[in-house]
């Protein structure tokens, strides 16, 4: 990207980690953290309104960061995971996520557009105490809870989204501002 996601620019001037924060809270956490691994420091200076977690061992992998950011929520019923790189998804989406999260037995949910599962996770504290079990290596957590997943029917395209060049993150801003 030539620099970090969380620090993207929306046209509006928020950053993305910023944005993705604020939507959360909008969806009805009551808690958002960010948390941050490399050039945290730097990063940490430029954003406005978040709650940062600092991950100084990030280079063990994302889960590791996964696991910094439960550890960080502990005490919690439940936890959203979003991606800083989903850029534009709904709070209505996530806030729709959330209220299944309430009604289902199940221990991890996901939003799904199409038939297809997206990239925002809901899981339970329970399955996130097990995850803090789990040794910090790098595993796919899809792969891990893949058994234990239910979903949730939406219609936001957006939770497929995965921004990792500046192409697309051009192209993300062009539809956003209804320039082609």
């Amino acid at each position: 990207m030539g620099q970090p996601k969380a620090l993207l620019t929306l046209p509006s001037g928020e950053r993305l980690a910023e944005r993705q924060s604020r939507v959360l809270r909008e969806a009805g956490c009551a808690r958002a953290v960010v948390v941050l691994g490399a050039e945290a420091e730097r990063i940490a200076a430029e954003l406005r309104g978040v709650e940062i977690v600092v991950h100084s061992d990030w280079a063990r992998g994302r889960f590791s960061s996964l696991q910094a950011g439960l550890r960080a929520g502990r005490g919690a019923d439940g936890f959203l995971i979003l991606p800083v790189d989903i850029a534009g998804i709904r709070a209505a989406t996530l806030g729709a996520l959330l209220a299944a999260a309430e009604s289902s037995g199940a221990p991890a949910l996901r939003p799904r557009h199409v038939g297809v599962p997206g990239r925002v996770l809901w899981i339970r504290a329970d399955l996130a105490q097990e995850l803090l079990a789990e040794p910090a290596r790098d595993i796919r957590v899809d792969e891990r809870l893949a058994a234990v997943e239910a979903y949730v029917d939406c219609d936001d395209p957006a939770i497929h989204r995965n921004i990792n060049t500046p192409n697309e993150w051009t192209t993300f801003i062009s539809e956003i501002t209804g320039q082609n």
